[in-house]
């Protein structure tokens, strides 16, 4: 039903409208005045007196605008009379109610708007007193009052104005006094109006410019602010101000203010010495009657201390983020030029135990390795910590089970419990979920740490390890940590920088017990990185317990992949050809060592050039690729082998850089595979167990069932168990993902949004994967976007992944025929 009670109150409202007899006449010249000293007063281009009926706005006096009518419903005054109330829109385009507004949304559109209600004396609203601006702002305090005295006045010359109608002599008389109380209103307003020039002239360099921009009035401020005199500055044009660069805009600039068109920004100008000088500054259009610019004041106040200062910022970062790329390269040669010893070392003292039978003879071996291992755990921590700060350290999301994660921990600490005589266990809470989807090698890092710890600090008692659920959300949950050990405990004062770089609880501490003062300082930058928390409680000659917490994923099903077991690679009995790069000669001594002892056949080359000039005379079966050698480095002699010499050969990095990001650039530039230094004999082996395998995998499956180039179909088969209607079904999937996925790729390349390309990148390899597709160029983009190269430098990868992707095409469309004739 109709409210009768709002309908009645419309109507009583038109009806005072009509009372005043202005809809469809002319007003009094007064009215325009006091627009235009509002227009004034707020510092906007347009201002306007209306009256509204209840279907249009009728503009009575106005200032800056041309129409003289406009429907209720796009109007901004309608919120103004609903709310019968000041109202004030800092950013049209920000509100709401009016950032859809066709005026809003416009070239040059509505920013600015703020208007009283004009209330006739029975106390309805007949119309409003607004001020509009094409750029936002906000009225200050005074602002508000001014525009308020002149929306009363303007209904006080409304009132007079009705009762003229009716009472001519008496409001003859009337009027005068009103006229006379209205002019003394008006010149308390405006010195109230000069006050806040002189203010803003105080504080302000102010400028005025004819509408052409040459110069009519300027204050002390400003001439202090560029350097020059009224008397140079009188009757010169703008540009005298600009750098020559800016100059060609001049015009530009100067036009859109003719047409009242509000300008503002930080900009440089030049000073009189020639120096540049910054400035905040606003341009204001000051329009006559007719809406036509007569003047422009500029305001403006002097920042270039503060451009100074931010630049000055700017530069530091700059000076900060080189020493950073210089620390990273450092620590990258220092990574190399102490592992590459430590390689030989321990590798030469491997092989010796091997040899020796000598109890005394094995015990100075034992320490030497000993040392070496500890040696090799003080250049990781620095290098992990390192890792952490430069921010190429990044966490995996890999499905992991949890109790086999901790079991693998354990197995470490065994021995060392067994010999110091210490009771060591864990407990696994009951109902604790153990398929995650998270990292476990950080995992495994920061219990290895704390337990390590625990072990250092404890001659009797025991050492354990409880974890249990802190809380569960939906398909996160939060696993909690306990590390626990009756040890020499932390002095109450030391617990707080326990976990600071290179501290220690005592000063004895590393005398004592050895150590640098990093493992807890990463642990807990580890934790924190996974965004999780950690905490130590302790009692002095009682024990440590050390708590932390992370969250994970629950991983609901396990992956096929994850339910059998790791196929395993027996030693291989069929001699190989190996061609070692190495320039290092007790690398290459320590090789030939390890390889003496075998049926397979050792080549080395000293650098790139050597090695490919034993490549094109002689055939081997397997590369070990050393990444830092002269002349030609690993990276470049792997791209020359894949173009010019062999596309298939297993090439397996050895490096001493230890970065997290080392392996995903070895796999962009065409390697197989990864072996960090120092080289353990049984990782090498393993490694050359598992790829010599895989040739012979790839080998028999070639012969057996694929024709193809550029894919194979094996795993597909293996995965979906001979359904030939699935296999289709996953390769029109595989098509339709990698079209959308790859014009991702290149238009987030455009974009330069390098963090969507390393993700999409990354989740294509995983299907390229399924059709044992190569991955070369997606792990190239992947790893120069990860790097922030530029985008020519990516350009070419994503070009050579186009046509590696078309002939992968042409095969699967033959192979989809081939399902359909069937």
């Amino acid at each position: 039903m109709p409210d009768n009670k709002a309908s009645n109150r419309e109507l009583e409202r038109l009806k005072t409208l009509l009372s005043y007899g202005i809809l469809d006449t002319p007003i009094e010249k007064e009215f325009d005045d006091l627009a235009e000293l509002a227009s004034v007063i707020c510092d906007t281009p347009i201002a306007i007196i209306s009256v509204i009926d209840d279907k249009r706005q009728w503009y009575k006096a106005k200032v800056g605008i041309d129409i003289n009518e406009v429907k209720l419903e796009e109007t901004f005054c309608q919120y103004t009379m609903a709310a019968e109330d000041f109202l004030e829109i800092p950013n049209a385009t920000l509100d709401p109610r009016v950032r859809e507004n066709p005026k809003v949304k416009g070239e040059n559109g509505i920013r600015f708007y703020a208007g009283y209600p004009l209330k006739a004396e029975n106390g309805y609203c007949i119309g409003t007193l607004c001020v509009v601006g094409t750029q936002p702002q906000q009225l200050s305090e005074i602002q508000k009052k001014s525009l308020s005295l002149i929306a009363n006045q303007v209904m006080v010359l409304l009132e007079a104005r009705k009762k003229n109608l009716s009472l001519a002599g008496e409001v003859e008389k009337v009027l005068a006094s009103k006229i006379k109380e209205t002019k003394n209103r008006l010149q308390k307003l405006k010195m109230e109006y000069d006050h806040l020039f002189q203010a803003i002239s105080k504080s302000s360099g102010v400028v005025e410019f004819s509408p052409e921009g040459i110069i009519t009035g300027v204050n002390k401020n400003f001439q202090d602010i560029i350097g020059y005199s009224e008397k140079e500055l009188m009757g010169k044009p703008h540009r005298i101000l600009l750098d020559k660069k800016d100059i060609s805009n001049n015009l530009s600039f100067w036009k859109s203010l003719k047409n009242g068109e509000f300008q503002s920004g930080r900009l440089m100008r030049i000073h009189k010495s020639g120096e540049k000088v910054w400035i905040q500054a606003s341009y204001n259009p000051v329009m006559d009657k007719d809406g036509k610019v007569r003047k422009v004041i500029k305001v403006a106040q002097n920042v270039s201390m503060e451009v100074k200062s931010l630049e000055a910022l700017e530069g530091a970062k700059k000076m900060s983020d080189n020493l950073n790329i210089q620390k990273d390269h450092f620590i990258a040669n220092m990574s190399h030029e102490i592992r590459t010893p430590i390689n030989a070392v321990l590798g030469f003292t491997e092989l010796l135990l091997e040899q020796e039978y000598s109890p005394a003879k094995l015990d100075y071996l034992n320490s030497i390795k000993a040392a070496g291992d500890s040696l090799l755990h003080i250049v990781n921590d620095i290098l992990d910590l390192s890792k952490i700060e430069t921010g190429i350290f990044q966490i995996e999301k890999s499905p992991f089970n949890l109790r086999d994660t901790i079991e693998n921990v354990f197995k470490m600490f065994r021995l060392k419990a067994t010999q110091k005589k210490i009771h060591f266990n864990h407990q696994l809470q009951e109902d604790l979920p153990l398929l995650l989807i998270g990292d476990k090698n950080r995992l495994s890092q920061i219990l290895i740490n704390l337990l390590g710890n625990a072990f250092k600090f404890t001659s009797a008692g025991a050492v354990s390890l409880a974890v249990a659920m802190d809380k569960k959300v939906g398909k996160e949950v939060a696993i909690r940590f306990d590390v626990q050990d009756t040890g020499i405990g932390i002095p109450k004062d030391k617990l707080e920088m326990i976990f600071h770089r290179f501290s220690q609880a005592e000063d004895h501490t590393t005398r004592t017990y050895g150590g640098t003062g990093l493992g807890l300082n990463i642990c807990k930058l580890l934790i924190e990185k996974q965004a999780g928390t950690i905490n130590v409680s302790s009692q002095l000659g009682i024990g440590s317990t050390f708590s932390f917490i992370i969250p994970y994923t629950l991983m609901e099903t396990p992956p096929p992949a994850y339910s059998k077991a790791s196929p395993a690679y027996p030693e291989q009995t069929i001699p190989l050809k190996i061609l070692l790069f190495e320039d290092n000669i007790l690398n290459q001594k320590l090789m030939e060592a390890v390889f003496s002892r075998t049926d397979h056949e050792l080549d080395i080359a000293v650098n790139g050039e050597e090695g490919l000039n034993l490549l094109s005379i002689k055939k081997f079966d397997i590369i070990f690729m050393d990444i830092q050698m002269p002349i030609m480095d690993g990276y470049q002699t792997t791209l020359k082998i894949r173009e010019n010499i062999d596309k298939n050969i297993p090439i397996i990095a050895l490096t001493a850089h230890s970065m997290m990001a080392e392996k995903d650039k070895c796999i962009s530039f065409g390697m197989n595979d990864y072996l960090s230094k120092p080289i353990n004999k049984k990782d090498l082996m393993d490694k050359l167990n598992f790829w010599t395998a895989k040739i012979g995998e790839n080998s028999e499956k070639h012969t057996k069932s694929s024709t193809n180039r550029y894919i194979s179909l094996n795993q597909l088969i293996d995965l979906t168990q001979g359904d030939s209607d699935f296999q289709r079904e996953m390769i029109e999937v595989f098509i339709k993902q990698t079209d959308e996925t790859v014009g991702q790729i290149a238009d987030d390349l455009k974009k330069g949004n390098m963090e969507r390309i390393v993700s999409l990148a990354h989740k294509l390899k995983t299907s390229f994967g399924i059709l044992e597709a190569s991955t070369r160029h997606l792990s190239q983009i992947e790893y120069k976007a990860k790097a922030g190269e530029p985008r020519e430098e990516i350009e070419p990868s994503l070009d050579a992944l186009h046509l590696q992707i078309t002939s992968i095409y042409q095969e699967l469309n033959q192979i989809l025929h081939q399902y359909e004739a069937k």
